[in-house]
């Protein structure tokens, strides 16, 4: 007989030749224990106990105590919903095997049996032999059947007692990794780079408004600014392979790749474009992307390039067209690994690839539904470490990849790592240190008054929505009553209603497809949002009580961004460099839509985001570096107001606009002089797209406050 326990040791007579080990989840996802799976905790006997629990379930019940349809599901599972009670599938079991059983299943190894001998005790006890012998008007074959797998059972956990004893002087098990927080200050402390001994950690930080790179011993307490005297962000640090320079990027003079010296010395530009730079192995060249992604893998605006430029000036090569976001250039100098993000059946998937230095095909290193990002190659080649979210949270994993091909040579790994969502690896030279950064991230409705006359806000705003959640896209309801948003997590794209002040909430979408960006009809009866209902991104409508969904386009793909005409009798929406215009209340076949004309070439990737209610006009912004235009229904001439900013809306007055400019402040612009002026700002957090009421005296928005700080983590 051989048992599945979810993990396995190999034959083999080295010591330490063990698959199973602290920081690694290795084994059956349906056996494995809550703290395996999670990859969060130590290890010990207890996590076997719980698979030999999963296993007697199996032989009773005739199925796992879990089930799922893909192994990330079946763990987010185990890690969220209660243990399972083996009399809801079978209620012939006694309930002394019952009790044991539950026991052996519990969540946190302290509720387990401590030892296997432990757990023998409690399914041969004499309440357990009493249960089953006196139940009445018990199916004989049922009851023979319970026997049977009791008595198996007991074969396998007096094994396992023996086996431990047996073991006991096998010496002891590798120690766990350790764990240390290098930053604690407050907002966001990100980018980590070890130097390769590993005695050093380079980060940036947001201490003093803009973002500085800051120097550190990992073992010290006073950071070094190494940019104190620049006043542009500088971000996204990277050591030398020999230690002595660091690579960064920095918004300084137009931004760019710039180089210095490890104490800030001697600073110098490489490139007039791109970010998050990885150096070659020999120090002479630097990989990087002309995109740029923090911590949503998902908000990448455009179509990322991967480059490849010398340090010491020339010209720069273009390695890939495709989408490739924060580079990592390969230990032995064959790849350079990156993350893509490619739509499937109308969602933004993210996984990793490697491409050849050279340039050439790349190559997928993961293709599933989770969310893989932030690559960093072990230093001795043989693994890419990635965050993901594969287990449920954004954690730590690793892949056994080929260097010079880029095939993949097993299925990924979870690591344990101490992080709420966990990015931006870095690995020391000798593979025993890995620094990343630990962020929590909370995104909240809120409310703001405006004086209509001067557009200025009045007073603070309040807070419509507040917990871990995160939501995205309010818009308010032309009653003033309700308000509108999507969820970005937990899960992914579903739509709610809930009152101005937050309460009343209630979910309008709850399938398996991505519902986004959802806009009231002008009437109240409809809300308009973009999904993947039916396999590609396409505009739906359904009604506030969730009743009546229907899909409103069939483009393959269809436009986004929901915009009502006024009296709701056209709706705009954008995809790529067009602009459609429907109507939102008869079949797609039914209809002849309209495309806008095209705008000159400075409007290239424009999108609509308002209409005026005057319905005159319609209002947008281009991508991706931004800047706010208007159309005209009657002239069909476009106009460019400013050279910045994103999701304009209309005031009541159809003249004044309002916007966001990079989620750090609004401002208004003036149609007729094109007068641009600041209405509020902030320094650390994040402000999302603003909707209005419809008399213009409320403003609804998101906003993102994020903590980071830096983290060690030492293999032993």
């Amino acid at each position: 007989m051989v048992s599945d326990f979810g993990i396995a040791r190999a034959v083999s007579s080295a010591a330490d030749a063990r698959l199973t080990e602290t920081g690694l989840a290795v084994g059956t996802p349906a056996y494995m224990s809550p703290e395996q799976a999670a990859g969060d905790q130590d290890i010990d006997a207890r996590s076997d106990l719980y698979s030999l629990g999963c296993v007697l379930y199996e032989m009773l019940g005739g199925d796992v105590p879990y089930t799922a349809s893909t192994p990330q599901a079946l763990i987010a599972k185990k890690l969220s919903e209660p243990t399972p009670r083996i009399s809801v599938v079978r209620e012939t079991v006694p309930a002394g095997i019952e009790a044991a059983l539950t026991k052996a299943l519990a969540k946190t190894p302290a509720d387990r049996f401590a030892t296997a001998r432990e757990f023998l005790e409690a399914l041969t006890s004499a309440d357990t032999a009493v249960s089953v012998g006196v139940r009445p008007a018990r199916p004989m074959v049922r009851q023979t059947a319970v026997l049977v797998a009791l008595g198996l059972l007991v074969i396998v956990v007096s094994y396992v007692v023996v086996r431990s004893a047996r073991d006991r002087g096998a010496g002891p098990e590798p120690a766990p990794p350790s764990y240390a927080k290098l930053t604690a200050d407050p907002g966001v402390e990100w980018f980590p780079s070890l130097s390769p001994d590993g005695g050093w950690i380079v980060y940036s930080a947001s201490g003093l408004g803009n973002r500085d790179i800051y120097l550190k011993s990992v073992g010290g307490q006073n950071p070094i600014n190494l940019t104190a005297d620049s006043p542009a962000d500088d971000d996204q640090p990277a050591f030398s392979p020999d230690g002595q320079q660091i690579a960064f990027w920095s918004g300084r003079d137009g931004g760019g790749i710039f180089i210095m010296g490890r104490t800030g010395e001697g600073v110098r530009r490489v490139t007039r474009a791109g970010f998050r730079p990885t150096w070659s192995p020999d120090g002479t060249q630097l990989a990087y992307a002309t995109r740029h992604v923090e911590l949503n893998p998902q908000n990448i605006e455009a179509r990322s390039e991967l480059w490849v430029a010398d340090v010491n000036g020339g010209t720069s090569q273009r390695i890939s067209g495709e989408d490739a976001v924060l580079p990592s250039w390969s230990p032995h100098g064959h790849r350079i690994a990156f993350f893509r993000r490619v739509d499937q059946a109308g969602h933004a998937q993210a996984d990793i690839w490697t491409v050849p230095v050279a340039g050439g095909e790349a190559r997928a290193v993961t293709s599933d539904v989770a969310t893989d990002w932030s690559p960093a190659w072990s230093p001795d080649g043989r693994y890419l470490y990635f965050s993901s979210d594969r287990a449920g949270s954004m954690s730590l994993w690793r892949v056994a990849v080929d260097e010079e091909s880029g095939e993949t040579l097993g299925p990924p790994e979870p690591i344990t790592a101490s992080a709420t969502t966990l990015a931006h690896v870095s690995v020391s030279g000798d593979g025993r240190s890995i620094a990343y950064s630990s962020i929590l991230v909370t995104q909240n409705i809120q409310r703001q008054s405006i004086d209509l006359a001067t557009a200025l806000p009045i007073g603070e705003p309040s807070w419509v929505t507040t917990g871990s959640r995160r939501w995205s896209s309010p818009d308010p309801s032309p009653d003033g009553e309700h308000v509108v948003f999507y969820s970005l997590t937990q899960p992914e794209g579903h739509i709610y209603v809930a009152g101005t002040d937050g309460t009343g909430l209630r979910r309008v979408t709850g399938d398996t497809t991505i519902d986004r960006v959802p806009r009231w009809s002008p009437d109240g009866q409809w809300l308009a949002f973009f999904s993947s209902g039916s396999g590609a991104i396409e505009l739906w409508k359904i009604r506030s009580d969730a009743s009546e969904l229907t899909q409103l386009t069939d483009a393959k793909p269809g436009p986004a961004y929901a915009v009502w005409s006024p009296d709701g009798s056209r709706m705009a929406g954008s995809r790529g460099d067009k602009i459609y215009i429907i109507d939102p209340n008869r079949p797609w076949a039914a209809q002849a839509h309209q495309e806008l004309p095209q705008p000159d070439t400075a409007l290239s990737g424009h999108y609509a985001n308002s209409w005026s209610p005057d319905g005159q006009w319609l209002c947008g912004a281009v991508r991706p570096d931004g800047g706010i235009f208007t159309y005209e229904f009657r002239t069909r001439r476009y106009e460019r107001l400013t050279g910045f900013g994103e999701w304009p809306v209309w005031l009541p007055d159809s003249r004044r606009i309002l916007f966001v400019s990079g989620g750090k402040a609004f401002y208004i612009v003036d149609r007729v002089t094109k007068q641009v002026r600041q209405i509020y700002s902030v320094t650390r957090d994040v402000l999302g797209p603003a909707r209005l009421t419809r008399d213009g005296r409320h403003a609804y928005y998101s906003r993102r406050v994020t903590e980071a700080d830096v983290w060690l983590m030492t293999l032993r």
